[in-house]
């Protein structure tokens, strides 16, 4: 297994297209162009691709093609559509980078870049990632095999978005501090499925023990999957949340639409003190906010099954789900809760 040291762009370019399965590519800490990595290769065994500085800034990344990647420990900042665009890759993993917008300044009003941005790939993990002052963290789409795994999401407008999905995994996230401009008519999510201009809903997409802390007075919805079409092949199927913690959603805690053998099991959705009966902006240009109490709804165009949760409210039943020892009550977070609804196995509407 060799090592390779570079410090310039066309030397990295040399060592990826010269090593071997296995090999470590390290790069120096020097000032670094925006990197948009052509001619791919597939290897066998994962090139580590990391820097020797932890932390090394590049001002965007790009792969395009290639396989059998690993890059670790990078910060990479840009102000393009993407601060790190994974293309057509496949059997890729990005552990442990920073993505941050271009205007690092705390306030993701001013952005306009997604974190990371997953395309057309197969096999891709994206773990333990830290994705903050950006219009979104992760939106992934047209994909097979993606796990986006214990990454923190934080002072951003979205969350992640996926869309067009198969066979992947959401899990053991933490997303936090969602500012939307609420004075545009944003509608934030901290995760949402859509398909809005790609080929098909998604396929087996488990959305599971995420943290989705969204403390202070700002709306955003927990967790909402959707179709924009009424073609057949648009809709979902085998999507399941479960086991997640959503504190101060929006009336959205988790709702469904258009999703075939659904599970929803096991998730706690609590509201806090900004709860109210409407939608109110705030007077600070839409700074602040507060939304209806958060539910879980599976709507009638859902099948699947719906137990084991507790939440303030539930949407009205779908007759194609099946519903088990769901609780419902009122306590919000994060004051001590005070109310134990009754344990009487029943949903209540």
């Amino acid at each position: 297994m060799g090592t390779h040291l570079v410090s310039t762009r066309a030397e990295l370019v040399t060592a990826l297209l010269g090593c071997k399965g296995g090999d470590t590519i390290r790069l120096a800490d020097v000032a670094w162009p925006m990197l948009n990595i052509g001619k791919p290769r597939q290897f066998d065994k994962h090139v580590i691709v990391e820097p020797v500085a932890r932390n090394t800034l590049i001002p965007g990344w790009t792969w395009k093609g290639w396989g059998g990647i690993h890059m670790r420990g990078f910060k990479v900042q840009q102000n393009a559509a993407s601060v790190i665009a994974l293309q057509s890759v496949s059997n890729f993993i990005l552990e442990d980078c920073r993505a941050i917008g271009f205007d690092a300044n705390r306030d993701p009003w001013d952005d306009g870049e997604t974190g990371v941005r997953i395309t057309s790939s197969v096999d891709v993990a994206v773990k333990n990632c830290d994705l903050t002052d950006l219009y979104r963290g992760i939106a992934a789409a047209e994909s097979k095999g993606v796990d986006l795994d214990g990454n923190r999401i934080w002072q951003v407008r979205e969350g992640l978005t996926l869309g067009a999905l198969r066979d992947s995994f959401a899990r053991r996230n933490e997303i936090s501090e969602i500012y939307a401009r609420y004075h545009k008519s944003e509608h934030p999510d901290a995760i949402q499925v859509q398909n809005a201009g790609l080929s098909s809903g998604c396929h087996g997409l488990e959305i599971s023990d995420n943290k989705i802390a969204l403390f202070g007075q700002r709306a955003c919805h927990g967790g909402f999957a959707t179709v924009q079409s009424t073609l057949p092949e648009m809709r979902h199927s085998r999507i399941s949340f479960l086991r997640n913690l959503i504190v101060n959603s929006a009336k959205h805690g988790i709702s469904l639409g258009g999703c075939d053998d659904a599970l929803v099991a096991e998730n706690v959705v609590l509201r806090t003190q900004h709860a109210t009966s409407g939608y109110k902006r705030g007077q600070d240009g839409g700074l602040t906010s507060a939304g209806l109490t958060p539910r879980i709804a599976l709507g009638k165009t859902c099948t699947g099954v719906c137990r084991d949760n507790f939440a303030p409210w539930y949407g009205p039943k779908a007759p194609g789900v099946e519903y088990v020892n769901n609780r419902a009550g009122w306590p919000a977070a994060p004051e001590a809760i005070t109310e134990v609804p009754d344990d009487d196995g029943e949903l209540a509407i």
